[in-house]
């Protein structure tokens, strides 16, 4: 009998610790007090939320809490593997400084619909800044509730030891110029050692910094003597998608573009969009998104952080019933398109669905959850081979008897 226990202990905990082990961490609420997460490097929304190792760049997480009561919260920042799950490193590795500090930079909303907290932070700053490169995960919690954190916010360091160079093309492995788009790209590491490139490197590319469409531990096709090439891999074709739909909620008294009609409804207002259509196998109309950004901003106020309102947003999209369940993506859904899933109404025939959003301006596509972990944008938006894209690529190196990863260097490439 004291066998058996014995195994069943240790085969649950072996089971669910590997469960745990797998969670990765991304940018995303886990409160529904929480809106608006925004990480920006020197307040600038169109670059990636990476930092240089002892540079002086900024990062600045911006958030709202929708609860104004107990206005102070902490944060603590933890160091992450290249997958985006939590290293085995104390604080005193990755960390000058203490952990577990207060925000002190937060503002009541004013003259708004909806009452909120908007908090900002830096990091680095005087109280905490990396000593190592790698990926990082902000998490922020009450005061009084540390071990329920509101939300959880990613960027990476990087030391810059490599060069990347490459490029997009819509001639790939699958099909010429037609549905998809593939990159091929190389590594070049003259100054940085590396012994046992499939072992101690791991390469991750990004499509519009969408991790439902993220390739992970892309292996290289050669290795050379300080390079490594990337090319005629099906992990580095995508799906070319289509251009971003767009909307603008910036004015109470007016719609914006791809806006119907908006109203106060207490209590607050409701922003209707247009009714959207599917545009799958029809011909593509060029038009300049942002490939998934969202941007805060309000025309009834000054100051955008505070005055701006939160809206009910209301999305229609006229399609049959699809065997797939659909759903909004956008970098303001935080990659939990589960959260975002359209309904399909039988008397109107239309899917809609509805979230609460700040005033500003938002790109989104409808996309098929083809199983728990796979999307496609083939039913609704079509794919078309000159979509315009972003792929983020990110090179990570572990050495022999290295207890993390670095981030040794990244690149953007863009569709020309």
């Amino acid at each position: 009998m004291n066998i058996k226990i014995l195994f069943l202990t240790i085969f649950c905990c072996t089971t669910f610790g590997l469960t745990i082990a797998q969670e990765s961490i991304h940018t995303q609420p886990l409160s529904d007090e929480i809106k608006s997460i925004q990480i920006l490097v020197n307040n600038d929304p169109f670059l990636p939320p990476i930092i240089k190792l002892q540079g002086n760049d900024m990062i600045t997480l911006k958030f709202d809490k929708l609860s104004i009561e107990e206005p102070r919260l902490r944060y603590r920042i933890f160091h992450c593997t290249a997958n985006w799950q939590k290293s085995d490193l104390k604080d005193i590795d990755f960390l000058n400084g203490f952990n577990n500090q207060l925000i002190e930079d937060y503002r009541f909303s004013e003259n708004t619909t909806v009452s909120y907290i908007h908090y900002d932070l830096n990091f680095p700053n005087r109280q905490v800044s990396p000593k190592i490169s790698g990926n990082y995960a902000i998490e922020v919690y009450y005061e009084t509730a540390p071990d329920d954190p509101l939300l959880q916010a990613c960027f990476s360091v990087t030391e810059n030891q490599v060069r990347i160079q490459g490029k997009v093309s819509g001639n790939t492995d699958f099909d010429f110029n037609k549905a998809h788009q593939q990159i091929s790209f190389e590594i070049l590491h003259p100054q940085l050692s590396i012994h046992d490139a499939k072992r101690e490197i791991t390469v991750t590319v990004l499509q519009n910094n969408c991790l439902n469409f993220a390739r992970k531990n892309v292996q290289p096709t050669y290795i050379y003597p300080n390079r490594m090439v990337f090319e005629h891999n099906p992990d580095l074709i995508f799906e070319a998608g289509n251009e971003y739909r767009r909307f603008e909620i910036q004015s109470r008294r007016y719609g914006g573009m791809g806006v119907e009609w908006i109203r106060y409804t207490h209590p607050h207002y409701v922003a209707m969009l247009n009714t959207d259509e599917v545009r799958a196998n029809k011909t593509r109309q060029y038009d300049q998104d942002q490939n998934g950004r969202f941007f805060l901003r309000t025309t009834d106020g000054d100051d955008s952080d505070v005055e701006a309102d939160y809206f009910e947003v209301l999305f229609n999209l006229n399609s049959q019933e699809s065997i797939y369940p659909l759903h909004v993506i956008g970098d303001f859904t935080y990659n939990n398109p589960q959260n975002f899933d359209l309904q399909f109404d039988k008397t109107t025939q239309k899917y809609q669905f509805s979230t609460l959003l700040k005033q500003g301006f938002y790109n989104y596509l409808y996309v098929s959850a083809l199983d728990d972990e796979n999307y496609s944008m083939s039913q609704i938006e079509g794919n078309y081979y000159d979509t315009s894209n972003e792929y983020l690529i990110m090179v990570y190196h572990r050495p022999p008897a290295s207890r993390f990863d670095k981030l040794i260097g990244w690149q953007l490439l863009k569709t020309e």
